[in-house]
């Protein structure tokens, strides 16, 4: 099964994922263990040790939950963050005029996450990240509510975001109502 599910993302949305463990619930949705995204060079782009979804239709474009525990991203870039392949497999949700390419996820959490950002010139790592965002919509017109977003910098520094509503598109970005919290600083 995890075979069959692994063939069909590659073929819908042009993305390779490596997977032996996969699971289907009736009323838990789908249980995905072990989970890789290779590049072009078959190397590994992203690891998440467990993936839980459950779908609101089965054209897997809405999803009532999405949970990605131990989530590893090493983000590697050139000169600019857009550069790296990694984007170039999200870009289509945020710039295509589909409907089909729309990605609607009410519920988004992440636990436990690591994540290395690196370009020629800089590097930020991130750690025990924690991701719990609501009412998302991926496309040309990216808009989601910032629940919680927390992490531990290399260096022991603790931050912690909100944000009531956070919108992305080619005309502009706007957050409205963040507070940001970083160490003993609050703003």
């Amino acid at each position: 099964m995890a075979k069959e599910f692994t063939s069909w993302i590659a073929k819908e949305y042009k993305i390779q994922i490596q997977s032996d463990k996969i699971q289907l619930g009736i009323l838990s949705g789908l249980q995905w263990n072990d989970v890789l995204l290779l590049d072009s060079n078959q190397d590994t782009l992203v690891y998440v040790e467990q993936v839980k979804i459950q779908a609101a239709n089965l054209r897997f474009n809405h999803f009532k939950k999405v949970y990605l525990k131990g989530l590893q991203l090493n983000y590697q870039y050139g000169d600019s963050i857009k550069d790296a392949e990694l984007y170039r497999y999200i870009e289509p949700f945020f710039n295509s005029k589909k409907e089909s390419n729309r990605l609607v996820i009410d519920n988004f959490w992440i636990n436990g996450a690591r994540i290395d950002v690196a370009s020629a010139t800089e590097q930020r790592s991130f750690r025990n990240l924690d991701l719990y965002l609501r009412d998302c919509i991926f496309n040309t017109e990216t808009a989601f509510v910032l629940s919680n977003l927390q992490w531990v910098q290399a260096k022991g520094q603790k931050h912690q975001l909100e944000a009531k509503q956070i919108q992305i598109s080619n005309q502009g970005n706007t957050i409205e109502g963040l507070r940001w919290e970083s160490g003993s600083s609050l703003m």
